[in-house]
């Protein structure tokens, strides 16, 4: 879209819906959505309400009232599975026959055998194939959100943690996992119940950064996961489960030492 936009001296804009049209479980934030859009290069994002007034739009009109009215389009690049309109009767192929619209159709990308698709990505970040969400999405895994209030353990052990109240909604198998941050904080999270000390439905995430001793409340983080540690457990004492996460630490920091990380060295 750049390198088109650059060759037809034209303004180059992402169009995209909020919340996503399929009512799937939701892979980024709002503001994730935008801050990876913008890293891309593309500064103009339209976050257009996908409302029931504006799902009743039939092809036509949302070509000749959003594509044309709203954004002046005079060239789009859309996937070849791409549908629009009332019960999705338009899609790539009505644009391309469209005289007013020039229209590019991308072709499915492929990270080896899979195809980079939002569906391939949710079913690897499910079933917590790390690896192949990495080569699909280009970039681990984030979980974003604000740091919240939480019961204090973490500091009662020894390993004050920052709690963190996420905005996605695909969530990988529960355990300890190596994780990363826009900072470059490296650190330990542990995505779970806490079966140790409460029977608790509610998915807590808490996050433990390695030489790090700010304390974040109230701030909004985003962390990448980069490696699974282990599985959920459920210990006996406090003390055991002390000693298990000086272990989970010490794996962290392995990993983390192997790759050359300038804040563990």
């Amino acid at each position: 879209m750049k390198a088109i936009a650059e060759l037809e001296n034209r303004k180059p804009i992402a169009y995209t819906f909020v919340p996503n049209t399929h009512e799937k479980k939701r892979l980024t934030s709002d503001i994730q959505k935008v801050k990876f859009i913008k890293n891309l290069g593309v500064k103009s994002i339209v976050l257009q309400d996908f409302s029931k007034e504006f799902a009743a739009l039939n092809s036509d009109e949302f070509i000749n009232l959003v594509l044309l009215k709203q954004l002046g389009a005079t060239h789009i690049i859309v996937g070849s599975n791409f549908k629009f309109g009332a019960n999705g009767f338009g899609n790539a192929g009505t644009l391309a026959n469209k005289k007013k619209i020039k229209t590019t159709i991308v072709e499915p990308i492929f990270a080896g055998s899979s195809i980079c698709s939002s569906s391939a990505v949710r079913c690897a970040v499910e079933f917590g194939n790390l690896n192949l969400v990495k080569q699909l999405l280009g970039r681990p895994y984030s979980l974003s959100g604000n740091v919240i209030e939480g019961r204090k353990r973490g500091r009662l052990l020894g390993y004050p943690t920052a709690n963190l109240k996420i905005e996605q909604e695909v969530i990988p198998p529960l355990g300890v996992y190596a994780i990363h941050d826009n900072c470059m904080r490296f650190g330990i999270a542990n995505i779970g119940r806490r079966p140790t000390f409460e029977i608790n439905n509610d998915i807590c995430i808490e996050i433990y950064f390695l030489n790090f001793n700010t304390n974040l409340y109230k701030s909004r983080i985003e962390i990448f996961l980069d490696l699974f540690v282990r599985k959920e457990m459920t210990f006996a004492s406090a003390d055991k489960l002390k000693i298990q996460i000086l272990n989970d630490i010490k794996t962290v920091e392995k990993f983390y030492s192997k790759t050359n990380q300038p804040s563990l060295l």
